[in-house]
């Protein structure tokens, strides 16, 4: 049997390869094949594969625009960047499978936890700012990042014990901060071949929490005396200072939910032998907030010895 001499096989004419697109955005691939088949008015039939040979289905990811000529890809994403093939086919025969190449490129970006951000730090501790970037699988790696200060590039400029690059210029410490001078925000600039990032944070210093009044540990006591357990503290009054507390192993949210407690103290005239027995031991509060704590030990003990009778 012979094929009608009128009849063109699909052959590629144009295809856009190789197709470079920026990461998030869509991309678009072409091929435009020739071919006749004067049983059919339409054009050749075009599929398109991955590079496993699985064919491409429409869908919330791929699309297919001008006969199939042109397939869409959404969203695009360093997993998309591979070869991708196109094939047609009509009543003389089927193409061979043409390979487009999508190369997915862009500026750095930055890694989880990588780019710098508002924090908040106690007076005198260290301030640290990240700044970790990376480019598309297939591009040069970043160059080390610049940082700026209050918008200004650091230099020689720049006081190297209170301001320290480490890691490859990806990590910015601010030591030792102060309330009252180290208002700063800071930048950082990492740039690539494709272009470049920008990333900033602020940060916050505030008061640490401080203990004003505290009971002396330990505490000997006789049945009879005053078990003291007031504790006194301040902090950053942007804050709210919280406290728990924990008697021998029993924890409560606060002072007063300790059976026998009194305006912040036991007195202990008013238990019996067994209930004095019950008040002595560790009493641990913790004061705390978002960013601080600190831990207070209040250990009662008695000094009450009992007589022992030896017998005659």
């Amino acid at each position: 049997m012979f094929s009608d001499p009128q009849q063109i096989a699909p052959q590629l004419m144009y295809s856009n390869r190789p197709v470079k697109v920026k990461i998030y955005l869509s991309a678009k691939l072409e091929c435009m094949f020739s071919g006749y088949d004067p049983q059919s008015q339409n054009l050749p039939y075009i599929k398109w594969y991955f590079d496993n040979g699985t064919q491409i289905q429409r869908s919330a990811k791929f699309g297919f625009a001008h006969e199939n000529r042109v397939l869409t890809i959404g969203t695009v994403s360093e997993d998309d960047e591979k070869i991708y093939k196109c094939e047609a086919s009509n009543g003389a025969g089927t193409s061979k499978k043409e390979e487009l190449f999508l190369n997915v490129t862009g500026p750095p970006m930055f890694v989880a936890g990588g780019a710098p951000s508002d924090i908040i730090v106690l007076k005198g501790k260290d301030a640290v700012f990240n700044c970790n970037a990376k480019s598309v699988t297939s591009e040069l790696q970043p160059e080390e990042p610049i940082w700026y200060i209050n918008g200004i590039r650091t230099g020689l400029h720049t006081d190297p014990k209170k301001y320290v690059a480490s890691d490859g210029n990806r990590k910015l410490t601010v030591k030792n901060v102060k309330k009252d001078t180290d208002i700063l925000c800071v930048q950082c600039y990492v740039e690539n071949s494709e272009g470049g990032i920008w990333g900033d944070g602020c940060v916050t210093v505030i008061l640490p929490i401080k203990v004003i009044q505290q009971p002396v540990t330990p505490q000997e006591i006789e049945h009879g005396d005053v078990i003291d357990l007031a504790v006194t503290a301040t902090t950053d009054p942007s804050m709210t200072l919280k406290q728990k507390w924990e008697h021998n192993g029993t924890v409560y949210d606060n002072l007063d939910q300790i059976p026998f407690v009194k305006q912040r103290a036991i007195n202990t005239s008013e238990l019996s032998e067994d209930q004095f027995k019950e008040v002595l031991g560790l009493y641990i509060v913790t004061l705390y907030h978002s960013h601080d704590s600190k831990i207070i030990d209040i250990n009662v003990v008695t000094t009450f010895k009992p007589v022992v009778t030896v017998p005659v």
